[in-house]
């Protein structure tokens, strides 16, 4: 198990660097280099690394490791409110391919995102693929989003959606987010991802805790999409910004199944100011 532990950290490490001396790998991970040139040379003959020759005009030369993007290939695919995207990644995490699925609201349900996904997965599929990473809007446990009322689904599994795969991993999409981050942050934070609905995701202690943001009630006043009274989305989100914008009220159920027929154009607008 230690074994195998260390190869992760070591494969981990030459990937977030790109390419990287042995010395560097060592002073990043803390081995010894003993343990080290074990798990390089189970590496050199499983074909995961591509080993460059660096000459130097002083002193000897050395080595920079990089990770065979030809070793295998993954899919990573971010399911939405308003379209499923998928990417094609060689090994090295470069992207290959990528294919998108547009949402419209007679498609928001089980049947319609399930279709969108195997329609991307299937445009990217090719040989030596890993795995695929899904990751979603919702409340999301082990391989199932429990409940995404942006989406309109509950109790989706995904294991019955992707059952010719074996390795599939399913998260929120704030906790995949917050998970990159995380690689390259030095502290605690707070995630907070904002648009028709609000997520957040904390990283604490190396560990991720997702919070349910969006629909924490900050108010007495305010009916929300998914039922409650008050939410913070319906005060905060883009459909509140939307209301003030247009100076209109607008009922939340009906922007939320209606926004693409109804006020998309206004809202590309507002995401554009904002850019801005």
């Amino acid at each position: 198990m230690l074994r195998k532990k260390n190869k992760l950290r070591v494969l981990k490490c030459i990937l977030k660097s790109g390419k990287i001396s042995r010395d560097q790998i060592v002073r990043d991970t803390g081995l010894a280099h003993s343990t080290l040139s074990y798990i390089m040379r189970e590496l050199k003959e499983g074909n995961f690394l591509v080993i460059e020759n660096v000459k130097t005009k002083k002193g000897r030369p050395y080595q920079l490791l990089r990770i065979n993007p030809e070793k295998f290939k993954v899919i990573g695919v971010k399911v939405g409110r308003e379209e499923v995207r998928g990417v094609l990644f060689d090994a090295s995490m470069v992207p290959l391919k990528e294919h998108t699925v547009r949402i419209f609201s007679s498609m928001r349900n089980k049947k319609g995102y399930s279709e969108a996904l195997q329609e991307v997965v299937q445009e990217l599929f090719t040989d030596r693929v890993l795995g695929i990473g899904v990751c979603s809007s919702g409340i999301v446990k082990g391989e199932e989003v429990v409940i995404s009322h942006v989406m309109n689904v509950r109790n989706w599994n995904l294991r019955n959606v992707l059952k010719d795969f074996e390795r599939i991993v399913v998260m929120n999409d704030a906790d995949a987010l917050c998970q990159e981050i995380s690689q390259r942050a030095d502290s605690d934070f707070l995630l907070v991802s904002y648009g028709i609905g609000i997520g957040a995701s904390l990283w604490k202690n190396g560990k991720i805790k997702h919070i349910e943001l969006g629909h924490m009630i900050v108010s007495s006043k305010g009916k929300c999409y998914c039922g409650q009274t008050g939410c913070l989305e319906y005060h905060s989100s883009e459909y509140a910004v939307l209301k003030s914008y247009l100076g209109i009220d607008i009922d939340f159920e009906d922007f939320v199944v209606n926004e693409e027929e109804k006020y998309r154009s206004v809202v590309e607008e507002l995401r554009k100011k904002a850019k801005e």
